[in-house]
């Protein structure tokens, strides 16, 4: 039937580019029909599209796969088609289709790359031919994202017993019965928010707290995140703190590590509990079996059963008088320091009985006969040595208001103590503000705090303290080395603001009367003669000044303060800075000042000048004095502007210390204390000063300056 030609062709030239032993394999029938491999490829394979035995069919052998398998045939750099025919099945090999599960793991690879098993092609394959290039993994090593095996059999304690791969468990049967992926515990398991707030390490590390417990904090002995210790959260407490969480009906631990937290809710009854003043003054506390064996803390003790004995605790509470005093809190039967926290300190009940404190009475004011006699003068920086027998030290030595504020401290022991001499310890660089005042007798500069301890442990004879630091920072001192001792009136950081401004805080702390006098700041001749022209001159106003005059007939001088020494009181740069454009832009006789070490008002006009080179407090006095309008917030030069009587706006809001949040609190006595000459512009409720709006202040600037 064939032509010889034909015949001849086929059987002679091309049986050389034939692979009989793979033809046979490829088509065991030929074997069946009783013909040779090539006889049955010539006769009927070709017509029915078989090939020549040398390209096997891609369903019955894949090349690249049985070299991956077999990395001895890759190396020996044979053909693996017919290493396979000729050696492979006869040991047991796969023909590359296969590969064993430590290889390569089908399921696994489909899960870990969707675009896999979108185009519904064989992962094998796809990862052979192009997995391996793309850095793809074989299916077997999820990544941590996908997939956390230690979690997975924490989680799945039959997963465990079985003895079996946790991610082979997960893609073939796990995840089909819901399960996770070992990642997102239950939260009956392990709580994330509660672990990161027990093991403040694991926080600071910024890891994943889940993994961190499975992987190291169950071998460390560590909580899941349920289970905080009383010293770091007690539940009963945080109820009884908050109405809208007894109210919810949530757990509290959870709620606090959740929520509570970040909106900074209270814990403790710190700073009105003192742990270490509790146990000194009540030592059969350690003897307690809840407290030896740690399930109470000193605070949970007084929450739980101290106060029932009538323990205080802490010198800034009497729990004994707020019983007896408010019968509403007898009758319902509740820790008195819990319901003043929660309702008694927004009604200004008093946490203990001023009455029982001495000279408790008010001054507002001195004998006029007295004040008209005091007339600025010059005192000088004295040594240690250098001070009387009975000399008198008014230690505080920081902060440019705190200073001015309490200036008629100085003015009060001169009068009461009038045969004594009087001194300042202050810091050198405060040194002006004290350096003038006719009721010193000198000044003792030091460089901090330290120094401060330095000057009072070197006092003799009848050598005594005023102390107006709070809560004891000069606790090491004597008592019979103050004239009074702060901790006797248990006025501290914690509740100075609640009632009264910084002057009289300070002054009942130290022992003294509740002083509201107004402030002064003395000066030196050398500024006093100054004219008015001359302050101009030295600020570097006086040529705008003179020019504005000229064409609007007046010029007015608004000065502004932006920053204080603690950032929470701050208002906003782009407030400030929107509030000097608003202001130029509504007055053209007004010069707009900011006074200060920083500069933070943006503005290009001509009419604004940043004053941020001046640092002679002297001087800056005599601007503040000289200005039609100080705009600032509750910070150092405001304490000026009060002493120099110059109109002003304080811009406030909350403000938050140790855990104790004062609401409309004013730091002014005197006029301001009044509310005379000064507009408050607050924040609402529990808002930060930065809360305030731009528009407000600029409202009440065009009130004054019309």
């Amino acid at each position: 039937l064939y032509p010889k030609y034909l015949i001849h062709r086929l059987f002679v030239t091309r049986k050389q580019d034939f692979f009989c032993a793979g033809y046979k394999c490829l088509y065991p029938e030929c074997v069946r029909d009783g013909m040779t491999p090539w006889q049955h490829y010539v006769i009927f394979g070709r017509s029915k599209g078989y090939n020549d035995g040398l390209h096997p069919d891609l369903e019955q052998f894949f090349a690249d796969g049985y070299l991956l398998m077999y990395p001895d045939v890759a190396k020996a750099k044979t053909d693996p088609w017919k290493h396979y025919v000729q050696y492979g099945r006869k040991e047991g090999r796969d023909n590359g289709l296969h590969p064993s599960s430590e290889q390569f793991f089908a399921d696994g690879y489909l899960l870990m790359y969707p675009d896999v098993a979108k185009a519904k092609t064989d992962p094998w394959k796809h990862y052979v031919q192009y997995g391996r290039k793309e850095g793809r993994d074989n299916g077997l090593h999820p990544s941590s994202e996908q997939f956390f095996a230690d979690g997975y059999l924490l989680m799945y304690p039959d997963v465990a017993r079985a003895k079996v791969d946790p991610w082979k468990h997960y893609v073939q049967y796990g995840r089909k019965e819901g399960r996770d992926n070992g990642l997102h515990p239950n939260v009956k398991q392990f709580f994330s928010d509660g672990y990161n707030l027990m093991y403040l390490d694991v926080s600071r590390a910024k890891v994943n707290p889940w993994k961190h417990y499975v992987r190291y904090g169950k071998e460390e002995g560590r909580d899941n995140g349920w289970h905080p210790k009383p010293d770091l959260f007690i539940p009963e407490l945080y109820l009884a703190l908050y109405a809208d969480i007894r109210a919810a009906k949530v757990d509290p631990w959870y709620h606090y590590a959740k929520f509570g937290f970040k909106e900074k809710r209270r814990t403790s009854l710190s700073p009105f509990f003192d742990n270490e003043w509790y146990l000194k003054q009540y030592p059969e506390i350690k003897e307690d079996p809840d407290v030896q064996s740690g399930v109470m803390n000193p605070e949970a003790h007084y929450l739980f059963k101290g106060w029932k004995k009538g323990y205080d605790p802490s010198v800034n509470f009497d729990t004994k008088y707020y019983l007896d005093r408010y019968a509403d809190v007898r009758e319902i039967q509740i820790c008195p320091l819990v319901h003043y926290l929660t309702v008694g300190k927004i009604q200004n009940r008093r946490p203990y009985d001023v009455h029982d404190l001495n000279e408790i009475r008010t001054l507002t004011e001195l004998p006029e006969s007295y004040e008209s006699g005091l007339k600025s003068r010059e005192c000088s920086s004295v040594n240690l040595n250098d001070l009387e027998s009975d000399a008198l030290l008014i230690v505080l030595a920081e902060h440019l208001g705190d200073v001015i504020a309490n200036e008629p401290i100085a003015r009060y022991l001169k009068f009461r103590y009038p045969n004594r001499s009087i001194y300042w310890v202050i810091e050198s660089r405060f040194r002006e503000i004290v350096r003038y005042n006719p009721c010193l007798d000198g000044y003792i500069e030091v460089k901090s705090l330290k120094d401060c301890l330095a000057v009072t442990r070197s006092l003799k004879d009848d050598q005594k303290i005023v102390n107006l630091f709070f809560d004891g920072r000069l606790d090491n001192v004597a008592n019979p080395k103050c004239v009074w001792y702060a901790k006797n009136r248990g006025i501290g950081v914690n509740n100075y603001f609640l009632s009264d401004c910084l002057l009289s805080a300070m002054s009942q702390a130290a022992g003294m009367e509740r002083l509201l006098l107004a402030p002064k700041f003395w000066v030196g001749d050398r500024y006093a003669n100054l004219s008015k022209e001359e302050v101009f001159q030295k600020v570097g106003l006086a040529d705008q000044i003179k020019k504005i005059e000229k064409e609007r007939g007046r010029c007015r001088i608004v000065l502004l303060q932006t920053k204080s020494n603690d950032q929470r009181k701050d208002w906003t740069k782009s407030k400030f800075s929107e509030l000097t454009i608003d202001i130029l832009k509504k007055y053209p006789d007004v010069i707009v000042a900011e006074i200060g070490k920083s500069h933070e008002v943006e503005c290009k006009q001509v009419r604004f000048k940043s004053l941020d080179t001046l640092t002679d407090l002297q001087l800056i006095y005599q601007l503040i004095i000289r200005s039609d309008l100080f705009i600032g917030i509750d910070s150092s030069f405001m304490h000026m502007a009060n002493a120099g009587m110059v109109r002003s706006i304080s811009i406030m809001g909350t403000y938050e210390l140790f855990g104790n949040v004062f609401n409309n609190y004013c730091p002014y006595s005197g006029r301001f204390w009044e509310g005379v000459g000064i507009t408050y512009i607050r924040a609402n409720y529990n808002e930060k000063t930065s809360n305030v709006p731009e528009e407000a202040v600029m409202s009440a600037v065009t009130d004054i300056l019309g």
